[in-house]
């Protein structure tokens, strides 16, 4: 079920979109690794994933495999969001919920629109089996508690090793084996025999921070800052983490997030009440699906936390390539709104004669009411990326197609093409992405690009053609003379540059492209 939900989902995706920002450097690291200074492969991309070996071997692999074909790299993008689904509906029918309910949260984990960077975008999909990594590694430990002798110790090894597996591939899960862990351990073992396995679990951490994120600490998105920022960023993190938790729970009441807050707390205080009053079916019932929303809440916080240190372009409310921040934060966010949807139900239907099949199916409804309105934001956001990907062949079959067979050490100053379709979400705005795309595409590693955009030009040096940030003394890149081409990708043309004067005359004729692409589809909005 849930493969053929995801088919629906990015089926359309798989078909129309195409290769991302890293996706071309990883890709021509792959082809072309001399020109990144390594001798193999393997060597530039390990260099390129900072200490995530897995992840390093997974990139080798599939670009072997696949070559520049993007569609099987985002079908197992989707496919893999489909692992980390059943996963987690596994870890909750462990934790005896039902399978209703369980059910609910891995489809709308699966379409969760602010977590479907890692579902339509290849370099950072493996991720998903990170968390799905950890999430067989609780649901192991869990059984270890509840068997005895050799087969528990064995259980607890498999699970370590399980988030071993987790922890190699990429840092992000440290929150959860950290604070999320040991919540699941009370659901079936005594504290201290809980205590002593967390212990277990902060030693695995301890190496996995020696050898994974600190030497990926170089990586911009785990770039460590003062202290002093952390709190401004704890904040940042808070105040959007509870749009995106309205928007999710009520996304029909746009602008709403404080009433839909103060609703769910309020739902969550009654619920608290009848459980300390009652000891009915009804109260049972909600004392689990109480403490379910306080072990989601624990997930949020946990899929966030690594990101406190980080650099500040990295938030939950950002567009785009940055939105992989939420991969954490999706199944905790469905559990968080299947259980309140389970409490109100409880709570309007506890006169019933079987409230708990009632208040189940109505939270089932409600669920596939959010399950829908996920659909309508997702397939919105998939447009943006299929429009990027539109843009980015665009501007590679007009580079090709003007230069069929460039000199050797060409470096293409590339004009017209937009910088980006939506904030966060790039057509080319880096050159290094432009660098990768045009290496992967010519099968050349001699070849670079920049792209001209609104707010860059270019300068007609003595020596050779300097592409700058205008207003600023930024140079983006240098290139001597007979080795300059332009390209106009919105007439077709180009010009070899080969002296001072002939860089005068041409470049007035060839505009920048805008900063942004015209009439692009907008991306939801869950302010």
């Amino acid at each position: 079920m849930l493969t053929l939900a995801a088919a629906a989902l990015f089926g359309s995706h798989v078909l129309n979109g195409g290769f991302y920002s890293d996706d071309w450097s990883l890709s021509a690291q792959a082809s072309q690794p001399e020109a990144y200074g390594h001798d193999t492969a393997a060597g530039a991309l390990i260099d390129a994933a900072n200490s995530r070996i897995v992840a390093a071997f997974y990139w080798l692999a599939t670009h072997e495999l696949f070559g520049l074909h993007a569609k099987p790299f985002l079908a197992i993008a989707a496919l893999l969001g489909v692992v980390l689904s059943v996963s987690t509906y596994a870890l909750l029918r462990e934790l005896r919920v039902e399978v209703l309910p369980a059910f609910a949260v891995a489809l709308l984990m699966l379409a969760f629109p602010p977590a479907d960077t890692v579902r339509v975008w290849a370099t950072p999909a493996l991720s998903q089996v990170s968390f799905a990594a950890w999430t067989l590694g609780a649901l192991v430990a869990l059984r270890a508690f509840r068997a005895a002798g050799r087969r528990s110790t064995a259980l607890h090894a498999g699970s370590l090793a399980l988030y071993a597996l987790g922890l190699g591939i990429t840092e992000l899960p440290i929150g959860y084996v950290l604070l999320v862990s040991p919540l699941l351990y009370l659901t079936v073992a005594p504290w201290r025999a809980a205590a002593v396995r967390w212990l277990c679990d902060i030693a695995l951490v301890g190496l996995a921070a020696a050898y994974v994120a600190l030497p990926a600490a170089e990586a911009p998105e785990h770039a460590v800052r003062g202290v002093d920022d952390w709190g401004a960023q704890i904040n940042l993190y808070a105040d959007q983490a509870i749009t995106l938790f309205s928007h999710a729970v009520a996304p029909f009441l746009h602008g709403a997030r404080w009433v839909v807050f103060a609703g769910a707390l309020a739902l969550l205080a009654a619920a608290a009440v009848l459980v300390w009053r009652e000891q009915s079916e009804t109260a049972l019932l909600a004392r689990r699906w109480i403490a379910a929303a306080g072990i989601a809440v624990a997930g949020i916080v946990a899929g966030y936390a690594i990101y406190i240190p980080a650099d500040p372009y990295y938030f939950p409310l950002q567009e785009g390539l940055a939105g992989r921040v939420n991969i954490g934060v999706a199944a905790p966010f469905a559990v968080l709104v299947v259980a309140l949807a389970v409490l109100a139900a409880l709570l309007l239907f506890r006169w019933t004669a079987d409230v708990r099949r009632v208040a189940l199916t109505a939270a089932l409804a409600y669920a596939a009411l959010l399950f829908a309105a996920f659909v309508s934001d997702l397939r919105i956001d998939l447009r943006v990326w299929d429009r990027s990907a539109d843009e980015q062949y665009r501007t590679l079959n007009a580079v090709t197609g003007t230069v069929r067979n460039p000199a050797p050490g060409t470096q293409f100053f590339v004009f017209g093409a937009g910088g980006v379709v939506t904030p966060g979400l790039s057509v080319f705005y880096h050159s290094w992405e432009l660098t990768g795309a045009l290496r992967t595409t010519y099968d050349r590693g001699d070849v670079s690009g920049v792209p001209i955009i609104e707010g860059r030009g270019v300068v007609c040096a003595r020596e050779a053609v300097l592409a700058s940030v205008v207003g600023t003394p930024e140079v983006l890149q240098t290139t001597p003379y007979n080795s300059a081409v332009f390209v106009d990708v919105n007439r077709g043309r180009s010009a070899t540059i080969r002296s001072e004067r002939q860089c005068k005359r041409v470049a007035p004729s060839y505009l920048p492209g805008p900063a942004a692409v015209p009439n692009a589809p907008p991306a939801p909005n869950p302010l």
